[in-house]
């Protein structure tokens, strides 16, 4: 969160809003290629913490072994279409600079892939916390080579070769630790087997990270397409400061994560339920005054932050506070039911909102009505899912556990 925050300051001192806008726009890229792994790596990590819980190795290796074929099947993938996702970028009005790095950007998504793996085993092994310093340290080392590309020659393509080239080299190392240091997992590919299995286990994570790109990068594209690249960048940075309650909620969320696997592999009912309801409580509280806290802070932080080129409009600005706290309502019962393997009802919900929010946002885009009436429609949609899933997540608790 805080380098989605340092960002904004840094590049707006070296680009325009409009070039920015264009970087935002590329930026996507990354998003939608993440779900080419269709869920895979996060089933899998689900999957091999549940079966380490219950004692059973031997399966939780296979899993990973599954989880590595697909994943380099996917990586070789996206390796061949990045030239054509720099192409599509510039045949709609991408200045040719900004393509070629959507396609740079493209690349680097193979090396997030090998660190979900890395994290997967980590977490597996009761390594959650050495799982979550490593992921940062790999998103602080891309964010760095991005921000020496850009203070070095301004060039997008240099941010970007300079993002890929900090996460390939800290991916592999990272990977190559978290393997050394036990003794469960191996690398092979000899998951051919089971990969029809557990992809068709892993398409509820799919659609789950589907509707979330849907409704942030889908919408980012949709601002940029009819209201142009320095919107983009005005309705970028609110929702940037927006993540700041959200990533409240989710610090809370991702760490009890692995403990939620373990106790449901342990079929310790009683104690699973009482940390959901004290950490779902606790988010909540923290997500709410970060929200409040937002609209106090941001007057006297946008001046600084954006150096003037962002003003300050409160309307917008409580519009995306209100997002933030439907969507910290619903991330704690989505972690819990994607932990225990409960999510496909979940995904169903997220995809059918997001489609219904992307809809919503193209008919007003092309009505020419005004930006915060598309953020007013996004959080309509995002309460629906949050009352949604966090339904669905208390009703499994009272079926499962009573």
């Amino acid at each position: 969160m805080a380098l989605q925050l340092g960002a904004v300051p840094i590049f707006l001192w070296k680009w325009s809003l409009e070039e920015y806008g264009f970087w935002l726009m590329v930026s996507t890229t990354q998003a939608y290629l993440a779900l080419s792994d269709f869920g895979m790596v996060s089933a899998a990590g689900s999957r091999m913490t549940v079966l380490l819980a219950r004692g059973a190795s031997i399966g939780a290796n296979r899993v990973f072994h599954v989880a590595i074929l697909f994943v380099a099947i996917v990586s070789a993938a996206i390796g061949v279409l990045a030239p054509a996702i720099a192409l599509i970028f510039h045949l709609i009005g991408v200045p040719r600079d900004f393509a070629l790095a959507g396609g740079v950007l493209a690349i680097g998504v193979a090396a997030s892939l090998l660190g979900g793996l890395s994290f997967a085993v980590l977490q597996a092994t009761h390594r959650n916390h050495i799982g979550v310093a490593t992921t940062t340290n790999i998103r602080l080392a891309e964010w760095f080579g991005g921000v020496a590309g850009l203070l070095l020659t301004g060039s997008p393509v240099a941010v970007a070769c300079g993002m890929l080239a900090a996460r390939l080299l800290t991916t592999i190392f990272v990977f190559v630790r978290a393997i050394a240091s036990q003794k469960t997992f191996t690398v092979s590919f000899r998951g051919w087997k089971l990969l029809r299995f557990h992809l068709g286990t892993s398409i509820s994570n799919f659609l789950i990270s589907l509707s979330s790109s849907l409704s942030i990068q889908g919408l980012t594209l949709i601002v940029g397409l009819f209201y142009g690249p320095s919107e983009v960048s005005l309705y970028n940075t609110y929702r940037t400061a927006a993540r700041v309650a959200v990533q409240t909620s989710a610090t809370f969320s991702h760490a009890v994560w692995p403990e939620f696997g373990i106790l449901f592999g342990r079929r310790d009912g009683p104690r699973l339920r009482m940390l959901f309801w004290r950490t779902f409580n606790t988010s909540l509280v923290l997500a709410l005054f970060a929200g409040l806290g937002m609209i106090a802070v941001l007057p006297n932080v946008l001046t600084f932050w954006t150096h003037g080129k962002v003003p300050m409009v409160y309307p917008i600005a409580i519009g995306f506070a209100l997002y933030a706290l439907a969507a910290s309502v619903w991330h704690l019962p989505r972690v819990l039911l994607t932990a225990v393997g409960k999510n496909r009802d979940v995904a169903y919900c997220a995809v059918a909102i997001s489609l219904a929010t992307v809809f919503a946002a193209v008919v007003i885009g092309y009505l020419a009505g005004p930006l915060l009436s598309q953020i007013a429609a996004a959080v309509v949609f995002e309460a629906a899912l949050a009352v949604a899933v966090a339904g669905l997540a208390v009703r499994w608790l009272r079926r499962s556990i009573g």
